[in-house]
């Protein structure tokens, strides 16, 4: 390209020939214009190339659209709101249970990372109910070893489990108890749907 505009520029000396730069400065000026824009618009990244959605977010112009249960910038954080009330429960086969038993997710007052878990494997309780003191971290729940003394017999329970969707959780746990003089120990999992 050099030699070229080397030749335009002794050849365009006479004033009877055309001027040879016009036309050679318009199309590199032209290309300039062009690579200039081209690279402009491939630098430009996609809102949702570097935003991460998490438990089934979805990202709309670099924003997390969040699934019921679930909230924060990107959808990490549990809605403890929507996961409160009654639940009708499957044991798979762990333990019977009648077919009306409920377990319950409350609110702890003092604590906003923590919930109560109320007749988790209707256990028989004549003193009252069970209530279990469960932590919420992320999407997870973690059951602390805990004994509920419910009279005649204490429960001794722990676990964990995940939050699904808003209105669905899992809990695997086992719970100890004195059955007649030997100690027994019910390992389950329970799904838990409103």
């Amino acid at each position: 390209m050099a030699i070229f505009l080397e030749a335009a520029r002794f050849t365009s000396t006479d004033s009877d020939r055309p001027n040879l730069y016009w036309p050679m400065k318009q199309l590199i000026f032209s290309c300039l214009i062009f690579g200039l824009f081209a690279g402009i618009s491939s630098c430009k990244k996609e809102p949702c190339e570097t935003t991460e959605c998490q438990n089934g977010g979805v990202c709309d112009d670099g924003s997390c659209t969040c699934p019921s249960g679930f909230a924060g910038e990107l959808c990490e954080t549990v809605d403890l709101n929507s996961y409160l009330g009654s639940y009708h429960s499957d044991y798979g086969g762990c333990i019977s249970t009648s077919d009306f038993h409920k377990v319950s997710l409350e609110r702890k007052p003092d604590n906003d990372l923590q919930v109560y878990l109320l007749d988790l494997g209707d256990y028989a309780c004549p003193s009252g109910e069970i209530r279990l003191t469960a932590d919420v971290i992320g999407t997870a729940l973690e059951i602390a070893e805990q004994t509920v003394d419910c009279g005649a017999i204490s429960y001794t329970f722990s676990g964990s489990g995940n939050f699904f969707q808003g209105d669905s959780l899992t809990i695997s746990y086992s719970a100890s108890y004195d059955a007649g003089g030997f100690i027994q120990t019910d390992n389950c999992m329970v799904q838990l749907f409103k």
